[in-house]
């Protein structure tokens, strides 16, 4: 619309009119007057509504009819399909002020529940009405020079102004923020950093995550210490050295405070039999066992284990080693200046015992652990069993003595043609000799006897 304007004096028209849009032209506390053609010249087809208008002097007549300076006025066919002018709530003074704001709201930041209040002053004619607004939208029953919000919070926050209205219309004014502030709240780890392992010269890495309010810094820690540079919510290891093997964690701090992580443990792996390898050497009874130790580049300190088979004996352990009998168990170690070594151990078999036995070690390398490649195994062979048969009659039967160890099993063959075998009796010697009588014998011309030992 046309509002508050004074359109006045024109050697023509004050206000013409063409086309169909809008809908309705509403023209509102405009001063329209003295202009020598007319005042307003509809020649459109929308409506025209002229209120809180002045028209010049009417006379009482016009006034009474409300037709104000009628033969100024023009409707293209003074007709409402084609467009007329409507005239209502003419005045007979000149043009009134609009409003206009002399006291702007200010911006205001409160915290959640406190109470925070914009005030707005508009001069102009009277009277005049006020309404705030909330983020373009109209705030209810807020229609005071001052809005006062309570119990602040977000649904209250934003951006507000006020519209002060008269009869001359309508004027808004500055926009003013209304911010809720929320506290710092102190970090919170939501999720903790994951011990791992990986292999060696891997990559490794270690993650936190919080909740609080941001922004964060973060410091990440070796067993305890500062890492320097390392101040991301990630910390990154591009090739991991035994020298990484550690505990690894981080503070989280913010303006309100701060929250230390629980640690993360770093294992570095080592492929086993790459750094420790064991031969064994028999030598008559007994047995040489080295170990050799070549620990992998950035090894601190280490510490080598080897783990003796239950009943044998230890000898000869080479320096510094030392022997853990209850626990069956050699060490050296530590060694803090990461050179390799040969280490060296002689071990005997417990009497009568014959089978394999496995050996088990490994190096230690303060964050990896290589279990110990190489030869893992000693056989210990059965003792050389000597046995024979002897040959003897009893009246006209053969007789055949076993002699042999106590407590084996044998099986007794007869054959009469060194070819073709049968069993004559299993038995389990509980002396040496023991007899058998061969009930057979008399009947055959030639019989051949063997023993077999049964496992």
């Amino acid at each position: 619309g046309i509002i508050g304007n004074s359109i006045r004096s024109n050697g023509g028209v004050g206000v013409q009119v063409h086309g169909n849009q809008p809908p309705v032209l509403v023209l509102s506390g405009n001063d329209i007057h003295l202009n020598t053609g007319f005042e307003v010249r509809n020649q459109s087809g929308l409506p025209v509504v002229a209120n809180n208008g002045y028209w010049g002097e009417p006379t009482a007549t016009e006034i009474t009819l409300g037709q104000a300076n009628l033969t100024r006025i023009y409707d293209r066919n003074d007709d409402a399909a084609y467009g007329q002018v409507s005239i209502q709530n003419q005045r007979t003074s000149t043009l009134l002020e609009l409003p206009h704001f002399v006291t702007q709201p200010l911006s205001m930041a409160a915290l959640s529940g406190e109470t925070v209040m914009l005030s707005a002053l508009a001069a102009g004619s009277p009277p005049i009405t006020y309404q705030w607004y909330r983020n373009g939208k109209a705030v209810a029953n807020a229609t005071l020079q001052t809005l006062t919000l309570t119990g602040l919070n977000s649904a209250k926050a934003g951006n507000y102004y006020a519209l002060a209205t008269n009869g001359a219309g309508s004027t808004a004014s500055e926009a003013a923020a209304v911010t809720l502030i929320v506290p710092p709240v102190t970090p919170t780890i939501v999720q903790q950093p994951v011990s791992r392992a990986v292999p060696l010269g891997s990559s490794a890495s270690f993650t936190v995550a919080v909740t609080g309010t941001a922004p964060f810094t973060y410091q990440w820690r070796k067993n305890g210490q500062p890492i320097p540079g390392a101040g991301e919510a990630t910390f990154n290891i591009a090739s991991a050295l035994l020298a990484d093997a550690a505990e690894y964690s981080v503070i989280v701090s913010n303006n309100n405070g701060s929250v230390t992580s629980n640690a993360a443990a770093l294992t570095v792996n080592i492929t086993s039999g790459t750094a420790i390898v064991r031969q064994i050497a028999q030598n008559g009874s007994s047995y040489t066992v080295t170990v050799t130790v070549t620990p992998p580049a950035g090894t601190p300190a280490y510490l080598v284990q080897e783990f003796i088979p239950a009943g044998f004996t230890v000898g000869n352990i080479s320096n510094p080693g030392v022997l853990d009998a209850q626990n069956l168990r050699i060490t050296w170690g530590n060694f803090w200046d990461g050179i390799p070594r040969t280490l060296v151990y002689t071990l005997n078999s417990p009497p009568g015992f014959s089978g394999t036995v496995a050996l088990n070690g490994a190096a230690y390398f303060y964050g990896a652990t290589a279990s110990t490649g190489g030869q893992a195994t000693i056989t210990v062979a059965p003792p050389l069993i000597t046995a024979h048969l002897e040959m003897g009659r009893f009246y006209d039967y053969h007789t055949v003595s076993i002699f042999g160890e106590v407590g084996r099993t044998y099986t007794l063959e007869v054959s009469e043609d060194m070819d073709a075998w049968e069993t004559l009796a299993t038995m389990t010697l509980t002396s040496s000799p023991r007899v058998y009588v061969d009930a057979e014998s008399p009947a055959k011309s030639q019989r051949y006897y063997r023993a077999r030992w049964v496992e």
